[in-house]
C-alpha cells in the first residue's frame, strides 16, 4: 500500500523461491529469476500506484515444493 503523499511510479517485488519451486506463469508483471532470487516488475499499466491505493493484481503459478520467503517491496 502506498502510505505516503504522492504517487510511487514503479516498484519491485523480490523474493527467494527454492529451486525445487518452478514457476509456470505469472501475470500482470515480468519475472526474472536468478538461482533461487525471484524479481517481479510491474507491466506498464500496473506501475504507478496512487496515494492509498495497493497493488493487488499480480500472481503466480508454482509446480514443485517450496515456498517464498525473504519477500521485500521497493
Amino acid at each position: 500500500m502506498n502510505t505516503g503523499s504522492t504517487a510511487i511510479n514503479t516498484w519491485k517485488l523480490q523474493f527467494q523461491l527454492p529451486a525445487t519451486a518452478v514457476i509456470s506463469q505469472s501475470w500482470s508483471g515480468a519475472l526474472t529469476r536468478v538461482g533461487t532470487t525471484v524479481t517481479v516488475t510491474p507491466e506498464a499499466w500496473a506501475a504507478k500506484i496512487a496515494p492509498g491505493q495497493t497493488v493487488t493484481s499480480f500472481g503466480f503459478c508454482v509446480n514443485g515444493s517450496g515456498e517464498p520467503t525473504a519477500a521485500t517491496v521497493s
